[in-house]
This record gives C-alpha cells, structure tokens and sequence, in this order.
C-alpha cells in the first residue's frame, strides 16, 4: 500500500513537471513570437526610410539642377578642338636600355642515391644563381629515375625556381618631368620577380641501336610584380627518335 502511494506521488510530481515545462514553452514561444512582430514593423519601417532616401536623391541628382550647380560654383569651360589632337602625334615609348655588362655566378649541389627495391635513382639538385644586376635565383629540383621493363626508362622530375627581380626593375617608372627618364629602364619580365613550378615526365624505348623519347612537361608561372601579365601556364609534348650509329 505504501509502495502504491509512493508511485501515485511520483506520478503526479511528473505531470506538474509536465506542466511546468508546457508554460514555460508556451511563454517562450510567446515572447518569440512578439519579438518577431517588433523585428518586422523596424523592417517596414527601415524600408520606408530608404524609398524616401532614393527618392531624394533622385531629385538632387537630376543633371539639370547638377548643371546649373557646376555653373555657380566651378570655374569649367567647354573643351575646346585645340585640346584635341591624335594619337599618331604622342611620343614613342623610350627603347629600354640595361647594363651592358653582366657578372654571373653560381653555384650547385647534386644528392644521389641508388634505389635497390626500384634499380632506380633519386637525384636531389640545388643551384643559387647571382649577378651584379642585383638578381639572386633558388632553384630545385628532385628527380625519380627507373627502369620500367626490359626495354622502358622511365623519369619523373619536380623542379622550383625563385628569383628577385634585377636592381633598376620598376613596375612603373616615375619620371620628376617631362624629357627626364631613368638611365636604366626595362619591361622584360623575365627581369622581374617570379615563381616557377614544373613537372615533367618523361618515358624513353630502346631496341638495339633505335630509342624513342617522349617528354610531357607542365610549368606554371607566377609574376609578383609585371603590370602586363600575373601568370602563365605552358604545356609542352616533345618525342624524339634516336638513331646509335
């Protein structure tokens, strides 16, 4: 009897629980609700607001009373012919002109490892390049090499170049007046600061005295600061056919 008492009471704490959480959501959803009410009219009104600021200024940006402004408080005169003239009258752009001597250096490092599980190798090259023009270049490359059959060599080769730009490189040149330009001047954008990626593939047969080569390479480009060109990407398919005398 105790027992059934004790389940009537945990029965009914649970169903004014239940209860309690019903109100509590219907209060919720109530408040929500006059929260969204209030969001929309601020739209209505928000959207009112803008309609009578495009219609204004439609009206102050009508051309009549813009000129009629222009007229009272700029000093502006028409164009007039003299102020004209042709394109064929324009001076020629300034041939580039570089140093005519150039120093360069470098120097290189080979890694090469034999692979016995491939009967292959793996080459690792480095070359740091630099002249008297001010130019310093990284390059590296990692090539893959290994037999692909009895009669197939095969090749794979990761190669990354970076390199500053020459010491008088401008990406525009800016002159103090008219006649007055800069001694050393040039466009080239292989002068230019630039990024190099290549991959290539290559795949050569053998029988007897004849081979056949074939190279598949990739090489995008990306120039850091050349106005006329950001980057470039090349593709490039060679075969070639050898005959050992």
């Amino acid at each position: 009897m105790r027992m059934l008492r004790l389940l009537h009471l945990l029965v009914l704490a649970t169903l004014v629980l239940a209860a309690a959480d019903v109100y509590k959501i219907k209060f919720d959803s109530t408040v929500q609700a006059e929260r969204l009410a209030k969001l929309r009219a601020e739209i209505r009104r928000e959207r009112d607001a803008i309609a009578a600021l495009r219609a204004e200024w439609t009206e102050l940006d009508r051309p009549e009373r813009l000129q009629g402004l222009a007229k009272r408080h700029l000093t502006l005169k028409p164009v007039e012919i003299s102020q004209i003239d042709s394109l064929d009258r324009l001076p020629e752009r300034p041939p580039e002109n570089v140093p005519d001597r150039r120093v360069r250096s470098a120097l290189g490092l080979r890694g090469l490892r034999y692979l016995e599980g491939l009967d292959g190798s793996l080459r690792l090259d480095y070359r740091l390049y630099f002249d008297d023009w001010g130019m310093w270049s990284h390059t590296v490359e990692l090539g893959l090499r290994a037999p692909l059959g009895e009669r197939w060599l095969g090749e794979l080769v990761s190669r990354s170049n970076y390199q500053t730009s020459v010491w008088f490189w401008q990406r525009a040149y800016v002159v103090a007046g008219a006649g007055t330009i800069p001694d050393w001047r040039t466009v080239d954008k292989e002068l230019s600061s630039q990024l190099a990626e290549t991959l290539t593939a290559r795949a050569a047969w053998r029988l007897g005295r004849v081979t056949v080569d074939g190279e598949l390479s990739a090489t995008y480009d990306r120039f850091f600061d050349y106005m006329f060109l950001d980057s470039r990407t090349a593709l490039v398919a060679l075969l070639g056919l050898r005959y050992d005398l």
